[in-house]
């Protein structure tokens, strides 16, 4: 277990390496380490500019140093297995050393240590709710609206997850105006046409479509759109993790979009999510963009990528490690909408059941 280190101690062991020494003393390394990945990290999230604090100021001193004067080609340090720095695809990690970014490496490798740590609970059902807020807009004869309708996704996935799912969606009557209002959209307020009901299908294929390839109009497996097969054949490294990502993608927004889609489904394993953390430490245009993000009461750290005037974040709980939900950012603005405006973002919950119908602690179906 790594030892607490003061900010006393950690002056005393920068002032004996001096800038000479090309190896640390003794015990500091694990001392960095614990620095990067312990329960500390956590208050570093809380802030949404990149903290000036100098715990990051020692951590990139001890950088320096290990490459003996030279900052090496990676973002931060780690003796943990399973925490290693990553580099990118040509062998350097994006904005080595920056501070911003040592953040969000932090981050993604703390998140990723907690859930690769995190306990195994197997159930019968993976229950997941998401309240996905969703835009609607038009023009009626008194002007323009905009608002974000609240829909309510229940998902079961049986342990088997090549099984039958079960989904229940409704549209609940809560609304976020963004312009207008009820009176100014009229009828058109309640036109949305957002899929309501029941629907079950194998292997969480509820809206199928005709195919040509003979496998019941499924869609494509990709991380948006996972299989148990597509997942288990991941590749455990974390570079090559991201290249696949990005051959899928095409773009950095479309990558964090993507794996938003692929945790929001439920179908991903903490195993798997803590390397799909570690693979996003090679995404160069990655940035906290908010360290206290609400989503529906929840808090947490919204990392995010910037891509035509709009931002793509995904939101994690920097205590648990837990993809918590993502969100979109207007940053132009449009169509009378403001610059700044969230224009669709979900919250996401993840439990284990009983049985298709149970949600947690009511035993009801």
């Amino acid at each position: 277990m790594n030892e607490t280190i003061s900010d006393e101690q950690l002056d005393a062991d920068l002032r004996r390496l001096g800038g000479e020494a090309p190896e640390l003393p003794e015990g500091l390394a694990a001392r960095i380490d614990n620095l990067m990945i312990d329960h500390r990290i956590d208050n570093l999230m809380t802030e949404s500019k990149p903290p000036k604090s100098r715990v990051w100021i020692a951590v990139a001193a001890a950088v320096t140093l290990l490459a003996g004067g030279a900052v090496v080609g990676t973002s931060v340090v780690s003796t943990k297995t399973g925490a290693e720095s990553v580099a990118g695809p040509t062998g350097e990690s994006p904005l080595a050393g920056d501070p911003a970014r040592m953040s969000v490496d932090a981050l993604l490798l703390a998140s990723s240590e907690k859930l690769a740590s995190a306990p195994s609970t197997p159930a019968a059902f993976t229950f997941v709710e998401e309240h996905a807020w969703w835009m609607a807009s038009g023009d009626s004869e008194r002007g323009q609206f905009a608002y974000l309708g609240e829909n309510v996704l229940r998902t079961w996935i049986p342990a088997d997850a090549n099984g039958e799912w079960l989904q229940r969606r409704s549209v609940s009557p809560n609304r976020q105006w963004i312009t207008g209002n009820e009176e100014i959209a009229g009828e058109l307020a309640f036109g949305s046409g957002w899929p309501e009901g029941e629907f079950r299908g194998r292997r969480g294929q509820f809206f199928p479509t005709a195919g040509d390839d003979g496998t019941d109009g499924a869609v494509p497996a990709s991380f948006a759109n996972p299989t148990v097969e597509y997942l288990d054949g991941l590749p455990d490294d974390p570079t090559a993790l991201y290249e696949k990502l990005r051959s899928e993608s095409g773009s950095d927004a479309q990558l964090l979009s993507d794996v938003a889609s692929g945790l929001r489904s439920g179908l991903v394993s903490n195993q798997v999510t803590s390397s799909i953390y570690r693979a996003l430490v090679t995404l160069p245009t990655l940035e906290i963009t908010e360290g206290q993000a609400n989503l529906d009461g929840r808090i947490g750290t919204a990392v995010g990528v910037v891509d035509g005037g709009r931002r793509t974040e995904i939101i994690i709980d920097p205590v648990t490690g837990e993809f918590i939900g993502q969100r979109v950012v207007t940053l132009d603005g449009y169509d009378g909408i403001p610059p700044g405006t969230a224009v669709e973002f979900s919250s996401v919950t993840r439990s284990g059941v009983g049985a298709a119908g149970e949600t947690p602690g009511s035993g009801t179906r």
